[in-house]
């Protein structure tokens, strides 16, 4: 099936590292004790150290089982897994079911509420903490045929190579459960080694005499970044209760148009409160339903430095985000959702609808949901639907970048008004899955780029949730509204140690029909559309080639894969083609 977005991490498994036996020796020294110590205390210090949480319903175990699995993210995990790691129960019976980003699911007493946390002295809990993290070397490249200056009626220019390399990733850790409560850090870091071309102490994006955006003395491209940053993505403090769990502030998070995006060294992060509830879970037909509720202040850019009061369509990004102009020196007040998500674990049918507020720019209804067709053979039809409301919030920062970013299209409190859907078919077999989708951004006239969905945490990420987007872009980098179709093949070799996939995707966009400069107020007056579109023709292409191989879970380098993908964009006018490789070197622990 499709991707939510774009996803670095990779399957591991929990087994001892170096970096967790400094980091524990660390931690040992700041409490005064040492494993020698431990090792010969005598049964009575033992006892008397020995930490119990309350014996009551609500009490969070932290006795982890030996061998439990680490706290780094599975498989296509979205994000870094951050929720309490518990025991199995002996004769549990039912579970309080995944939270949002995949945690482990809560085991419960065969008699009723959460096992007794216990721990034998301090130095026992602290053994039990969990470490997690991605270590990456990235080589990003890129070239568009057509560089500014350049003339867009005749789609003429210089072509432009860009390229970075960078080493870094994220490293983080989760404290085991004391009466409910558990703290979580996770630093993100990245250094080029000095090894990219001339370009990366200067800015991506400047102006040039004409007013055209220029590129044509940069050779480093910026967003992997260029150069060095290192940041706190996550300090959250965790309480996790039976049925319900709450965390913040600092933290990373997974939801259809609140996510990581971890497409570059490090996922996106957001300063706010995030809680899920699991109030049915005692309830045999509705132990699968969930509901989640955040609200967030501020935002950390997958390259920024710093948590901001802003989102991508706004300026002040670090490393090659650029946001509208007219948007400069403009905050927000950030963004609220709920949601609603039943996912039974082994049953065909999985659902999510959400309700968020990006405040002063959009409400956005979102409805997901997939089928699998079980025939009893080798081959099993996929399906899937989507489905996006948009209206205006009353307010409109948007319509301040009218003025500076010509074809916009928003006018007064209709900036943000469009529907939008999307559809799936495909079949899974043992040797290839392939889906053909489908989706749909209704145009509408007089609003933001003729009626485009607003995602202010994916715009220029290419991250979001919509079943055609492509590794470069999708529709609503487009910056405008239209339809596109997708087809895309998923394979696995030896053992699942190779994945291969590959896509193909077509996009016809709502503009001018020339696509010329020259036509805009023609095509104003005519259509009653914008021209937002820089495309020739209105139509605009893309396919991505992507290869991962995955050294064998039995060996010495569990959790170290190859990464290569490809991809090539085509249609733009003013960039010509667009051409993407990005080869990675992780290790996932």
């Amino acid at each position: 099936m499709q991707k939510r977005f774009e996803q670095n991490h990779l399957a591991s498994s929990a087994k001892p590292t170096s970096l967790k036996v400094i980091a524990l020796s660390a931690l040992l020294c700041l409490n005064g004790l040492s494993l020698a110590q431990a090792e010969t205390a005598h049964p009575s210090d033992i006892t008397s150290t020995k930490i119990t949480a309350p014996a009551t319903p609500t009490a969070i175990s932290g006795k982890a089982s030996k061998g439990a699995a680490s706290n780094a993210p599975q498989g296509n995990a979205a994000a870094p897994n951050h929720a309490a790691e518990l025991p199995p129960a002996a004769k549990a019976d039912t579970v309080a079911p995944a939270n949002m980003l995949g945690s482990p699911v809560v085991p419960i007493k065969e008699e009723g509420g959460l096992p007794e946390g216990e721990y034998a002295d301090v130095l026992d809990w602290v053994k039990q903490t969990k470490f997690h993290g991605n270590l990456r070397s990235y080589f990003f490249a890129r070239e568009e045929s057509n560089s500014v200056p350049h003339n867009q009626a005749t789609a003429s220019g210089t072509p432009l190579p860009e390229n970075s390399f960078s080493l870094g990733g994220y490293a983080g850790l989760m404290t085991a459960p004391l009466y409910g409560l558990q703290a979580g850090l996770t630093l993100g870091a990245a250094n080029s080694l000095g090894l990219n071309p001339k370009g990366s102490a200067y800015s991506q994006i400047y102006t040039g005499p004409t007013g055209k955006q220029s590129y044509s003395d940069i050779r480093t491209d910026m967003s992997l970044p260029g150069g060095t940053f290192y940041v706190l993505k996550e300090g959250f403090l965790q309480y996790t209760h039976k049925y319900f769990k709450v965390r913040g502030p600092d933290q990373i998070i997974d939801t259809p148009w609140i996510m990581p995006s971890d497409s570059r060294m490090a996922p996106s992060a957001f300063r706010g409160v995030y809680a899920e509830a699991y109030p049915f879970q005692d309830i045999e037909p509705l132990k699968d339903i969930s509901f989640v509720g955040l609200r967030l202040w501020s935002f950390n850019g997958r390259s920024d430095t710093t948590f901001v009061q802003n989102n991508l369509y706004m300026t002040g990004h670090m490393q090659g985000q650029v946001g509208l102009g007219g948007l400069t020196g403009v905050t927000t007040s950030g963004a609220m959702a709920v949601g609603m998500k039943f996912t039974p674990k082994d049953a065909p049918y999985k659902g999510e609808l959400w309700y968020n507020q990006f405040y002063d720019f959009s409400n956005l209804l979102w409805f997901d949901g997939s089928y699998k067709l079980k025939t009893g053979t080798d081959f099993t039809p996929l399906f899937g639907f989507q489905f996006a409301d948009q209206s205006s919030t009353g307010t409109c920062d948007l319509c301040l970048a009218t003025a500076a970013n010509s074809g916009q299209g928003a006018t007064g409190t209709g900036a943000a008004n469009t529907q939008a859907y999307g559809a799936l078919l495909g079949v899974d077999t043992p040797w290839i899955t392939v889906t053909a989708a489908y989706n749909n951004i209704l145009a509408q006239r007089n609003t933001f780029q003729n009626g485009n969905l607003i995602s202010p945490y994916s715009w220029g990420y290419s991250t979001d949730p919509l079943y055609t987007t492509q590794m470069i872009n999708g529709l609503i980098e487009k910056n405008t509204a239209g339809q596109a179709w997708k087809m895309a093949g998923t394979s696995y070799f030896m053992d699942k140690q190779i994945k291969a996939m590959l896509s193909y995707a077509q996009y016809y966009l709502v503009g001018c029909d020339t696509g010329a400069v020259s036509a805009a107020t023609t095509c104003t007056k005519t259509q009653g559309y914008t021209a937002g579109s820089s495309y020739l023709n209105n139509t605009s292409n893309e396919t991505d080639i992507d290869v991962t191989y995955f050294f064998a879970k039995a060996s010495m380098l569990d959790g170290l894969s190859v990464r290569n993908r490809m991809g090539v964009a085509q249609g733009n006018s003013s960039r010509g083609h667009d051409w993407y490789e990005r080869f990675q070197i992780q290790y996932q622990f």
